[in-house]
Parts: structure tokens; C-alpha cells; sequence
């Protein structure tokens, strides 16, 4: 029987019982998570054309692995992400213009851009800065 001294010792083991129990994962599941991790970090991803290049897949393809193994479609994914990194710039010293942000996570304009961040961040980008004591530019 294992022992755990504490609260990471305790998932450690857990983790290490559940992961002898599942299969393999599978070579798709395995390109989906890889790309998952591309879209994260590669900030050149920025449309789900782009998504499918990095894979090698069509965008068709992508987007059915995407439903069957994250539950939603790649444009979701890179959209999250982007307005993540946009939280974060915006949060920064010296945070870029808000158009200049827009157009640099593909934004088609400023307007769309302020939609989809009060969407994911529940604030727009304006309200956003204020609270954290910075000028919109």
C-alpha cells in the first residue's frame, strides 16, 4: 500500500493508479494535444488555417479532431488563447495600441476585437486597463 506525506504525494499516486488504467492514447489524440500546446505558445497561429498548416491537416480534418477530442473547434481554441495573450499584454507596462493588438491576434478590426475580450475576459479592453490603474492608448 503507498503512503502519502502530502497533498502532492497523495496526487502523484492517484495520477500514477489512473494512468496505469487508461489506454494508450492514440497517434491523433497525441497530434491534437501536441498542437494544442503549438497554439499556446506559437503566437503566429492566429487563424485556424494556420492551425491546420502547423498539423499537417486540412482544416476540415482539424476541425473534426478538434470536436471529437477537446470538444470544440480549433477557431475556439486560438481565439482563447489570443485574448489570454491580450489580457496579459494589455496588463503590462507599455501595453500596445488597442488597434495594433486587434490587428496583431487577427482581429479583422478594433470592434471585433473589444467583442470577443469582453466576451472571454467579461470586461472590454478599456474597463480592463482602468482597473489596473493604465491609460488606454
Amino acid at each position: 500500500m503507498y503512503e502519502a506525506d502530502d497533498g502532492d504525494d497523495e496526487l502523484a499516486i492517484s495520477e500514477a493508479f489512473l494512468v496505469a488504467l487508461l489506454p494508450p492514447p492514440s497517434a491523433a489524440r497525441e497530434r491534437v494535444r501536441d498542437l494544442m500546446q503549438r497554439i499556446a505558445f506559437d503566437r503566429s497561429i492566429v487563424r485556424v488555417e494556420d492551425a491546420a498548416a502547423a498539423s499537417g491537416l486540412d482544416v476540415r480534418a482539424l476541425q473534426r479532431c478538434f470536436q471529437t477530442y477537446v470538444g470544440v473547434g480549433p477557431k475556439w481554441v486560438i481565439r482563447r488563447y489570443r485574448l489570454l495573450e491580450a489580457a496579459e499584454q494589455l496588463a503590462a507596462k507599455g501595453p500596445p495600441t488597442l488597434a495594433a493588438l486587434a490587428v496583431s491576434l487577427g482581429h479583422a478590426d478594433q470592434a471585433h476585437f473589444g467583442r470577443d475580450f469582453k466576451r472571454a475576459i467579461g470586461q472590454t479592453p478599456r474597463a480592463f486597463m482602468q482597473t489596473r490603474g493604465l491609460a488606454p492608448r
